[in-house]
């Protein structure tokens, strides 16, 4: 399969060609999937993220200019519609992700459980960090969503997020810096 180039989906003067969409959905699907997973609470959910993302891909091909590569364009798609479900998912929740200081991350993960090791042993590691990921701020979420569970380096997760390089590791050293307070002792994980 070839790899389209950014002039390959930027003529702005003619709709998207089925084959064009189909190359683009090959090739960019399972990095958007595993990016809408990590930011996703069911499987559902996970697949409506990527639908919306490449409905939005195929509406708005022609704005995509080659300014980035065509993973970055996107991944930045995904990266605004997994927003707009945390902000639908924050107005269902009792409290909102973005009100939460590092006090009360502390607070909600000891009404969960006793002790963050005693809670570990009754459920997966993963889904323990997860549970507290999901507490932090939409901001320093998107950074450890990239970061850690897409492995993105500093440079992509800067391009996806429209931020600069030094605003994406102030963000992710604030990010683990917070997880770290609230589970303390397990500093190789986070």
């Amino acid at each position: 399969m070839t790899h389209m180039s950014s002039s390959d989906i930027s003529n702005t003067n003619t709709p998207m060609s089925n084959s064009c969409f189909r190359e683009l959905y090959d090739v960019h699907y399972a990095a958007v999937m595993a990016f809408a997973r990590s930011a996703a609470q069911t499987e559902e959910d996970a697949e409506e993220i990527v639908q919306d993302v490449f409905v939005k891909v195929a509406r708005n091909y022609h704005q995509f200019h080659g300014k980035s590569s065509v993973r970055t364009w996107v991944l930045a798609i995904a990266r605004n519609v997994i927003t707009d479900y945390w902000r639908k998912q924050s107005r269902r929740a009792k409290y909102r992700a973005d009100d939460v200081e590092g006090e009360d991350i502390a607070k909600m993960s000891s009404e969960t459980a006793v002790d963050p090791l005693d809670y570990t042993v009754k459920q997966d590691e993963s889904t323990c960090i997860r549970m507290f990921v999901d507490k932090l701020p939409q901001h320093m979420r998107l950074v450890v969503l990239c970061r850690i569970y897409q492995s993105f380096s500093v440079l992509e997760t800067a391009r996806i997020l429209g931020w600069s390089q030094a605003r994406v590791r102030v963000t992710y050293s604030r990010a683990l810096r917070k997880l770290r307070t609230v589970w303390p002792g397990r500093e190789e994980i986070v």
